[in-house]
């Protein structure tokens, strides 16, 4: 019966932190709690003095016993809140404690709302079509100089992990993502649920973000590709002939001071690029920091335009 599943409600400790109330009957939710309440036990260990083992073995608990344990939390957690009302609470909670999110900080919450929907252990689409992790991403949005003036447009988001992301670090005035396949739309109107409510639960601040169901070439988007946005986002890595073609065409009526951030290069200012239908109109062009990928093989590089 539906109204005896569990429900779970964690206790926020965080400045203007909400509580959290998720279902607690998922698996992947139950897994992401835990990962969650051990990040507080790395914070505050006091707290967690009379969990039992099970707790620290993290494994082979059920889902129910994940419940318990929450309740377990809350009733530590309330008074703890109350002490530092009102307060950052850096001295105990670190980075954690702050409105922004910092690098690892945004990461975690896109990683657990992700979670909560799909079982990373088991997903590997990232590898598989080239898309960059987070980590690279917040370098790309400190290179690129990204930040709350800005409007980003990710072109093929997927499940919407970089709008997350850039939305909690760089908190720009917009990030917009486009995802035309509709199971990955599917999930992520799911994930971006539980990004609202894991920054919510963290007293996180955020830009607005949207995540919109449609094939960025439609004419719909145009406006906002070409007028709005002042970054494009764009892995263009398994593109075809046919559809590199028609990103360029893309670029040449973006505004002048766009910038555009790929993960293949479309065309290089150091040759005129004449295939079809004149050069790309680039300013400036330079392929951006490899980050260490610990899997022997060469990581990811990425290529930045600024357009005239």
């Amino acid at each position: 019966m539906a109204e005896n599943r569990p429900i779970i409600k964690l206790v926020s400790v965080f400045n203007k932190g909400k509580l959290l109330i998720l279902p607690g009957w998922h698996p992947e939710i139950s897994t992401q709690i835990l990962t969650i309440m051990h990040k507080m036990q790395s914070m505050i260990s006091y707290l967690f003095q009379s969990f039992p083992q099970k707790f620290f073995e993290n494994e082979g608990l059920t889902l129910q016993e994940v419940v318990d344990l929450v309740e377990d939390y809350n009733k530590v957690a309330k008074p703890y809140a109350l002490t530092w009302s009102g307060s950052y609470n850096t001295e105990n909670l670190g980075d954690w404690g702050y409105s922004q999110c910092k690098d690892d900080v945004a990461q975690d919450i896109v990683n657990w709302a992700y979670g909560m929907v799909i079982n990373p252990q088991i997903d590997n689409n990232d590898e598989d079509n080239g898309k960059p992790h987070l980590n690279e991403i917040s370098k790309i949005c400190d290179e690129a100089r990204i930040g709350e003036h800005d409007v980003f447009v990710d072109l093929g988001c997927g499940v919407g992990q970089f709008v997350y992301f850039v939305a909690a670090y760089a908190r720009c005035k917009k990030t917009i993502g486009i995802e035309i396949s509709d199971q990955p739309f599917k999930f992520a109107t799911e994930v971006s649920g539980y990004f609202e409510k894991l920054m919510a639960h963290f007293g996180k601040r955020f830009g607005k973000f949207e995540i919109s169901h449609g094939d960025f070439l439609e004419e719909k988007y145009r406006a906002l590709i070409c007028e709005e946005a002042t970054v494009l986002f764009i892995n263009n890595k398994m593109f075809d002939e046919t559809l590199t073609h028609q990103l360029k065409v893309i670029l040449r009526n973006l505004k002048a001071g766009t910038k555009v951030i790929t993960t293949k290069p479309v065309c290089d200012i150091r040759h005129d690029d004449v295939n079809g239908d004149g050069p790309c109109n680039c300013q400036e062009w330079y392929e951006n920091h490899q980050t260490p990928g610990g899997t022997g093989e060469e990581s990811q590089k990425y290529s930045l335009m600024v357009i005239n």
